[in-house]
């Protein structure tokens, strides 16, 4: 299916919210819930150890004889009391669209629906390591190729995931943080929130170093991709340019393209969304 199919797809879900983001503002597609039920969507939740995640389905594509490959897709930061499930909802479904990958967009712990606090990727992994191994025992679902897509913290969560759990086949992220120790060292975030959330939520309980997908490279055994924009203020691509490098010198399969002139948020014009969704859809094939 191609990219001029699946982006009137894309927008016909959309409904555009601003919202300011601690990874950065974004321009958040946010669709109401019978929207994503029209589009195929369907709302479940997925028990794991002290809560439930808030998720929704798609499996739009055709059917097949075989078993289908699957994507956990995990949202970045936002505000409170925002449904940020439902923006990876919209690249659940674009994916499973474009590819015919069974496509879950979860709610990560500390957003509604799913409730619980935002731990800054402490407990956040061990969640999503465990919604693969549910996923992997769902009819119809590949266990051996399932994979994350994860957008800033998603990213994050996604590569710390992996390095947990080696079902996880393939991690895209987009903007990814991946060493919350450095992170205070170039970023646009005010002193304020440096010292509330990199200084608090993302120190303790636990460590920075414990959130951080850098200091766990040689755990990743999954194929991984990482997507950076190179005048990001918020996240540094120096972030994933160091990740790749750990990645490659762990003996990993990583690959890193970097987006020239273009800011944290992905939906941005410099990101060249559409290209740049097609770039990730062929690394899939490969990869996935």
């Amino acid at each position: 299916m191609s990219i001029n199919t699946i982006y009137p797809q894309l927008m016909g879900l959309c409904l555009i919210l601003v919202v300011s983001f601690i990874y950065g503002p974004i321009v958040m597609a946010q669709p109401p819930e019978q929207a994503l039920i029209n589009a195929g969507g369907e709302r479940i939740s997925v028990p794991v150890s002290d809560i439930n995640i808030d998720s929704w389905w798609f499996d739009v594509g055709p059917d097949i004889d075989g078993l289908k490959p699957a994507l956990i897709h995990i949202h970045g930061w936002s505000e409170e009391g925002i449904h940020t499930g439902r923006y990876s909802a919209i690249y659940a479904r674009a994916f499973s669209a474009a590819r015919n990958i069974v496509g879950l967009g979860i709610t990560l712990r500390g957003w509604p629906d799913t409730g619980g606090e935002n731990d800054c990727g402490l407990q956040q992994p061990s969640d999503i390591s465990e919604i693969v191994d549910w996923l992997a025992v769902q009819p119809g679902i590949d266990p051996d190729r399932i994979g994350i897509v994860g957008i800033s913290q998603g990213g994050q969560v996604g590569l710390l995931a992996a390095a947990i759990n080696r079902n996880i086949k393939s991690v895209v992220a987009f903007a990814p943080l991946t060493d919350v120790t450095t992170w205070h060292e170039s970023t646009d975030l005010t002193e304020d929130m440096i010292n509330e959330y990199v200084n608090g939520t993302c120190s303790a309980p636990g460590t920075k170093a414990d959130r951080s997908p850098i200091f766990v490279a040689e755990e990743i055994e999954a194929n991984v991709l990482l997507l950076h924009g190179e005048a990001d203020e918020r996240v540094s691509v120096t972030q994933s340019i160091a990740m790749h490098e750990s990645l490659l010198a762990a003996g990993g399969n990583s690959t890193l393209i970097t987006i020239p002139n273009a800011p944290h948020d992905p939906s941005a014009p410099e990101w060249d969304e559409l290209a740049t969704l097609e770039r990730v859809w062929s690394w899939l094939d490969e990869n996935l």
